[in-house]
């Protein structure tokens, strides 16, 4: 496997400078064998890392030397780590971060702190309960800037974080749909099935599925034909 584990500082000096580079932070037992080789086979030329509890200082010794593309967090480390985002991009840019987790709570938790935190709007939010396929997919759409937020974690016992929408002909799809979702649902109202949606965005018919499923629990509909109405309901105005 390529770079399971953390480097010594003379292997990464010995690497071609700025390779591009996934980097996982936590425990085996959370990233095992088999998320490693998931993501390995996700990301093309990249390397993949895993260091068991680094510090800050030690991410940001690595972006001196590779180009982090990706940051995927153990939620027991995210924490403290989160807080040295906007160091860490003062000396690696706009490295993409995401926070891995088992227990809903503390997904939920960092979902909140995102809503609630300017510099945390782009974190992205990986759910480790999932079929390996279901979270390939997630990983690939945070890897290439895309994201979807699980509704697990949209949901508490009081009832929605963050209260869906009511579907009318007045509220923009762009306000409440990423980009992604957007595009898809745009297809989808044209009428496009999975498989031509797939191939012309570049992306598999699980993923579509994925977005297809977020796309319904935002905007309260119950099919994709109630979607594609309300979609088409706006006249352009996106």
């Amino acid at each position: 496997m390529r770079n399971k584990h953390a480097p010594t500082k003379s292997s990464v000096d010995s690497n071609v400078a700025r390779i591009d580079t996934v980097v996982f932070v936590g425990s085996p037992l959370i990233f095992s064998e088999w998320v490693l080789r998931s993501a390995i086979s996700e990301v093309g030329h990249m390397d993949v890392l895993r260091f068991d509890t680094p510090s800050a200082a030690n991410l940001i010794n690595l972006a001196n030397d590779r180009c982090i593309k990706l940051i995927v967090l153990e939620d027991v480390h995210a924490a403290d780590l989160i807080h040295q985002i906007e160091s860490f991009r003062a000396v690696a840019g706009l490295t993409i971060w995401a926070v891995a987790y088992r227990d809903v709570s503390s997904g939920r938790a960092f979902f909140k702190r995102r809503i609630e935190s300017d510099v945390l709007s782009d974190l992205r939010l990986l759910s480790m309960n999932v079929p390996i396929d279901v979270w390939t997919s997630m990983f690939r759409l945070a890897l290439y800037g895309d994201y979807i937020i699980p509704c697990e974690l949209m949901i508490t016992q009081e009832g929605y974080l963050t209260a869906p929408p009511p579907l009318t002909a007045s509220t923009s799809a762009r306000q409440i749909l990423t980009k992604r979702e957007v595009e898809v649902l745009s297809l989808v109202s044209r009428g496009d099935c999975n498989k031509t949606i797939a191939h012309d965005l570049g992306l598999s018919e699980h993923t579509i599925k994925l977005h297809m499923h977020h796309i319904l629990n935002k905007i309260g509909a119950s099919n994709r034909t109630a979607a594609s109405s309300w979609y088409l309901s706006q006249n352009g105005s996106l």
